[in-house]
């Protein structure tokens, strides 16, 4: 059984990213690694989607294993994929929260990203609350620290 749910949460995620290559909007993966483990998150903007709980574009975690990376939103849901709104000539900024937990303290964890994926003219920061540290997503394609637990993030997006 917990196979059968491992295999379909590997799935719906990537069944669902095809539902978001229309015009209107953006997404990127952002790939989180430990030794062997891997979890992928994806965020984006469409101007249909909702900053709040949107079935047609939201997948919600399953969390277990080595490691355990999602989008927290601040009324508690936990997320694979969370798309936000995005409204043309109405710049605003919209801020995902990550989170990365693991057991397996000491190793290495690694996030990557393509920058390619976004938009020419927003501004895309990542900024580990834990050191202060801020990337731009734009210029740099990963981020690596030291697991010492959980450890959270903020992704934020300014047009």
């Amino acid at each position: 059984m917990q196979r059968k749910v491992a295999i379909i949460a590997a799935i719906l995620p990537l069944f669902l990213c095809t539902l978001v290559s229309a015009d209107g909007g953006w997404q990127t993966d952002i790939r989180v690694r430990l030794l062997d483990a891997e979890n992928r998150l994806i965020i984006g903007q469409r101007p249909e989607a909702a900053d709040e709980w949107n079935a047609r574009y939201d997948v919600p975690a399953l969390l277990f294993g080595d490691i355990m990376a999602y989008i927290e939103e601040p009324g508690g849901g936990r997320y694979w994929r969370k798309i936000k709104n995005y409204r043309e000539g109405y710049p605003d900024a919209k801020i995902w929260y990550l989170v990365v937990e693991s057991h397996l303290e000491g190793e290495i964890v690694k996030l990557n990203w393509n920058p390619s994926n976004f938009p020419t003219g927003m501004k895309i920061i990542l900024l580990d609350t834990t050191t202060g540290n801020e990337i731009d997503m734009k210029i740099q394609a990963e981020y690596s620290y030291q697991n010492v637990g959980k450890r959270k993030f903020q992704v934020e997006v300014q047009h």
